[in-house]
């Protein structure tokens, strides 16, 4: 099972997986990404990303608006690859 999960709705997953795969997730810690965390207004401070990262140097190297700036990039090319081939869109 991955060590920590960063997600902009972790509040909602972590439950499920917990309540699914206990015995897969139970040492995972799940944390709220920094951008989203100011919006968990009614969620546990120590679910969120800035809050854990004080206490645990292993998050403290993990970019978590990686996955947001990454979905941002697609973006730029999404509509072109969804009129291609799966094979152009793969060279492309």
């Amino acid at each position: 099972a991955p060590q920590i999960i960063v997600y902009d709705f972790v509040c909602q997953l972590a439950p499920y997986c917990l309540i699914c795969e206990p015995d897969y997730f139970g040492q995972t810690c799940f944390v709220v990404d920094e951008s989203h965390a100011s919006d968990h207004t009614k969620c546990s401070r120590a679910s969120h990303a800035g809050f854990v990262m004080q206490y645990d140097p292993q998050l403290q190297a993990i970019n978590t608006s990686a996955a947001k700036v990454g979905n941002s990039e697609a973006s730029k090319f999404r509509k072109s690859i969804s009129y291609m081939t799966q094979c152009h869109a793969i060279q492309y």
